[in-house]
């Protein structure tokens, strides 16, 4: 489990939330994960990782599928989904 601590642009965030009349909470991940695309008889393998915050977790996840199936090519992907959580504020309109 990560240990969640909110980096400056997540605090400015929810102080600018608060200032709106919204309290609520913002999930970004903003990491991405890759893609094997190497070609076995005329098709992608297609396998895809997780998504993560640390592009060392990606790096594990290319070695051990390249180990096991012997693939050697990779897409990166960058992704950054959010979630926003939000609820209006008590006593503002």
């Amino acid at each position: 489990m990560t240990n969640f601590n909110p980096g400056p642009g997540r605090v400015k965030l929810a102080r600018l939330m608060r200032s709106r009349g919204h309290d609520g909470v913002l999930h970004v991940r903003t990491s991405g994960g890759a893609e094997c695309v190497t070609e076995i008889d005329g098709t992608k393998c297609g396998a895809r990782s997780n998504v993560w915050d640390s592009a060392r977790h990606l790096d594990v996840w290319i070695r051990a599928h390249a180990d096991e199936y012997e693939h050697k090519k990779f897409v990166k992907l960058t992704e950054e989904p959010a979630n926003v959580y939000s609820t209006p504020a008590t006593g503002q309109q």
